[in-house]
Formats: structure tokens, sequence, C-alpha cells
């Protein structure tokens, strides 16, 4: 199966949780039966984005490899949390949103604007 790389962004959550394991990868069966419901995550298409991310109380970031983000589909806790999605300023990371979007409408776009655009160019 396909693993997802996830990073605990709550330190509680990774002891708890994964017995203070705060990256490991996860098959998506194995996400849909987490015992912890975040909060709050964070799916991000890049690998560094995963690390930026800063520690967040009862937060999750997954890492989507990009396009395998349409595997992620019916997992119950994704629906109860705040749901963000962080991809490039491209076509690419704009498609993905719309896709991600289908299948979760709650998700909300973060780093994805004109704003951070300008600043990365400066």
């Amino acid at each position: 199966p396909y693993l997802f790389t996830l990073r605990w962004l709550d330190k509680t959550a990774a002891t708890t949780t994964t017995n203070g394991i705060s990256v490991l990868g996860l098959a998506v069966e194995e996400l849909r039966n987490l015992n912890r419901r975040p909060s709050e995550i964070w799916v991000v298409e890049n690998e560094t984005a995963l690390y930026m991310l800063p520690e967040i109380k009862n937060g999750l970031a997954i890492w989507s490899r990009g396009k395998a983000l349409s595997l992620l589909t019916d997992i119950p806790f994704f629906t109860q949390a705040n749901l963000y999605y962080w991809g490039d300023l491209d076509e690419d990371g704009f498609a993905m949103l719309n896709d991600f979007r289908g299948l979760y409408p709650q998700v909300e776009s973060r780093f994805m604007d004109m704003a951070c655009k300008i600043s990365t160019h400066l």
C-alpha cells in the first residue's frame, strides 16, 4: 500500500498515540483507523512544508506528495477537523487544491495567495 508521511505537530499527541514517534508512514487504511482525532490537519504537497509547520496543539500534518491526494478518501476525522491544504503556487498546485475540495469541501488553502507569491519573488 501507499504510505503517507505524517508528522504530529503536538508532542503530547505523538507520545500518547504513537509512543513518542512524531514522524511516521501510514497507509490510508491505518489513517482511517487512528485512535486520536486531530482537531487541525494540514495536508501539504511538499516534504519541506511538512517540517516547516510549527507545533500546533492536537495538530497533524500529512505529506501528500501532491497527486496522492486522491487516495485520502473517506477519512472520518477529516470532516470533523479544521482542514488546510498547502500546495505549490502553480497550475498543478491549484488543480490539486480543487480536487481535494471535491473530497472535502471545507478545506481551506494556506500560503497559496498573491501575497505569498509576491513575497517569494523578492
